[in-house]
């Protein structure tokens, strides 16, 4: 509340780099202003290197604070003496419409002006209105998020499969929630506290024939009653492979081993018949055949694909999906 006709205080926030902070000015006149009081959170940050430092010296120079100078998309502040001490560019805002970010998958290029440190492609697909797949450096994952004509947020995350040693400290390469540009070829994500993350188009597959194609069950997401949706890993300790040939479908569902016709029709439709199964019972590890059945169930509710660099997604009748990842 408040602003420059009002006798009340302005709110004002913000980040500092590592802590966000909040408090109220005042502006007795015209260009004149009054840091009335400046509280900051407490967390430590030990990465980037300085950011602490640079904490300490913008709290100190805002603090200091006594006049403005306001000049189109500039804004400078200044000390009792006149001296500039913060200078800062307005952040204009761009809508972008948050369906066209549906079904796109986007391949990481830099972090402000730095490529990633990555020995593979960092990439994050929006399969649909409300989650979104990709991998990381090491593993891939799974989550959810929401976005509107600005903002963007990342409300649940889910890494999938063991972490292996040589991962540890293990780099997500994800964005904090933020804002969003988006253009036909471009993505940038801005986080509230941080560096950008942009974006470029993933390659599209040279086609999507999936014949002769081999994938490893990740993930599972169920939906309850209707939303949210729920993320079922594969449970330790068992794989499900998917083959595809050239009018059938084969692989191990945990246990055993199946198989069924598939039908591949345009704008990426598929559809799987009731799959046929040995009839063996394994007893270890704990829930293989309650996850055998599930996983089957599923097949029968296979209504799209879509191929995203190394991963298949393969959408459900019941608003559901199975993701899994390129076997080698």
């Amino acid at each position: 509340s408040g602003g420059p006709d009002s006798d009340q205080p302005w709110a004002i926030g913000g980040s500092t780099g590592c802590n966000n902070f909040g408090g109220e000015v005042r502006q007795a006149d015209e260009g004149v202003l009054d840091v009335v009081e400046l509280a900051n959170t407490e967390m430590a940050c030990v990465e980037p290197e300085g950011v602490m430092a640079q904490e300490a010296r913008f709290l100190d120079a805002l603090r200091a604070v006594a006049t403005y100078e306001l000049d189109d998309n500039r804004l400078r502040l200044l000390d009792q003496a006149g001296q500039p001490r913060l200078s800062f560019q307005r952040k204009l805002e761009t809508a972008s419409d948050p369906t066209a970010l549906i079904g796109r998958g986007w391949q990481l290029t830099s972090i402000g002006n730095d490529a990633p440190q990555a020995d593979r492609p960092i990439t994050l697909i929006f399969q649909d209105a409300r989650r979104f797949s990709g991998q990381s450096d090491c593993r891939s994952f799974l989550g959810t998020y929401q976005a509107d004509a600005h903002d963007i947020a990342f409300t649940s995350l889910s890494m999938l499969g063991e972490i292996e040693p040589a991962c540890q400290p293990e780099e997500l390469y994800l964005p904090g929630n933020g804002d969003y540009r988006l253009t036909a070829d471009s993505l940038a994500i801005i986080p509230d506290r941080g560096p950008a993350f942009h974006y470029e188009p993933l390659p599209s597959p040279a086609a999507d024939r999936l014949a002769g194609s081999s994938w490893r069950l990740l993930a599972r997401t169920e939906v309850i009653d209707p939303a949210p949706r729920d993320v079922v890993a594969v449970v330790p300790g068992t794989e499900i492979t998917l083959q595809f040939d050239d009018e059938q479908i084969s692989g191990s569902a945990g246990c055993n081993g199946y198989g069924a016709s598939y039908e591949q029709q345009a704008e990426n439709e598929l559809t799987f018949a009731v799959a046929e199964a040995t009839a063996m019972g394994c007893l270890e590890p704990e829930g293989i055949m309650a996850q055998e059945q599930a996983y089957l169930a599923a097949l029968t509710g296979v209504q799209r694909y879509s191929i995203d660099g190394p991963h298949l997604w393969l959408s459900l009748a019941d608003g559901g999906a199975l993701l899994y990842t390129r076997m080698d």
